[in-house]
C-alpha cells in the first residue's frame, strides 16, 4: 500500500475490515499501518503489524457509502481509457491481420493485364522498378528468371477467367528467380479473384521461397498445374 496515495489507503483499510470474518487477522508490512482506523482493528503484535478485526459496522458503512469511489481517482483515468479501448477492439480483425502479416506470402493483386492494384508484404525479392518510364505492371517489374513464367501464368489465368469454373482456376509453379546476386527457388501461384459487387476479374499473384537450392539456369521447375491437375 505504500505506493498508493493516502486517500486510497484510507479507503482500503475499511474495505479490508469488511472483507475479513469477525476476529480475522490483518497482516501489514513494517511500513504500513491502519492509520486512524483504530476502531476497526485491535493490535495483536504492533512490531510485526498483526491486527484482529473487531466487531464494528463502521467499515460496512464506509464501504456502502463510498463504494469503490477510490477507483475513480484522477490517477486512474488513464487505466479506464485503456480498458475502454480494449473493449472497442475488433479481435477478429486484429487476429486476421496478424495471421496475414505472419503467414500469408508476399502477393500482389492485378487486373488480367498484370497491372498492380494492391501489394501485400515485401515483394522486393521478386519485383523491382523497371527501367525507363515508371510502370506498375507486374510482368515488367518481374526479376530475372520470373518474367517469362509470370507472363505465361497471367495469360493462362486470363483465359481461365472466361471459363465457367472461374473459382477453381489456380496455377502453381516453382521458378528460379535471381535476387540479391543468386537464384532462389520460388513457388509462384496465380489465382483468380472475383469482386462480389462488380464481378470484375482480378488475379492474386503470390510468391513464396522454397527452402532448397535453386536449380541451374536452364532448369525452371515443374510444369504448370491448372484446375483439375
Amino acid at each position: 500500500m505504500i505506493y498508493l496515495e493516502p486517500e486510497i489507503q484510507n479507503h482500503l483499510i475499511p474495505a479490508f475490515h469488511y472483507a475479513l470474518k469477525p476476529g480475522g487477522v490483518l497482516f501489514l508490512s513494517p511500513s504500513e499501518s491502519i492509520a486512524s482506523h483504530t476502531g476497526l482493528f485491535a493490535p495483536l503484535n504492533r512490531k510485526w503489524k498483526f491486527y484482529r478485526a473487531t466487531g464494528s459496522i463502521t467499515s460496512t458503512r464506509a464501504v456502502m457509502d463510498g463504494g469503490l469511489v477510490w477507483t475513480k481517482h484522477a490517477d486512474m483515468k488513464g487505466t479506464e481509457e485503456a480498458v475502454k479501448k480494449i473493449k472497442e477492439i475488433n479481435f477478429a480483425e486484429l487476429t486476421k491481420r496478424a495471421l496475414l502479416q505472419s503467414y500469408a506470402p508476399a502477393s500482389v493483386v492485378t487486373d488480367v493485364k498484370g497491372n498492380i492494384l494492391f501489394v501485400h508484404g515485401d515483394t522486393g525479392r521478386y519485383l523491382r522498378p523497371a527501367p525507363g518510364q515508371p510502370t506498375l505492371n507486374v510482368i515488367e517489374m518481374a526479376r530475372e528468371g520470373l518474367q517469362l513464367k509470370l507472363r505465361a501464368a497471367l495469360l493462362l489465368a486470363a483465359a481461365d477467367s472466361e471459363s465457367a469454373d472461374q473459382n477453381a482456376a489456380f496455377q502453381s509453379r516453382e521458378v528460379s528467380v535471381k535476387t540479391n546476386g543468386h537464384f532462389q527457388v520460388v513457388n509462384l501461384n496465380v489465382r483468380i479473384l472475383l469482386t462480389p459487387d462488380s464481378g470484375e476479374k482480378l488475379l492474386l499473384v503470390s510468391f513464396q521461397d522454397v527452402a532448397r537450392p535453386a536449380p541451374g539456369l536452364t532448369e525452371h521447375g515443374k510444369t504448370w498445374r491448372g484446375k483439375g491437375a
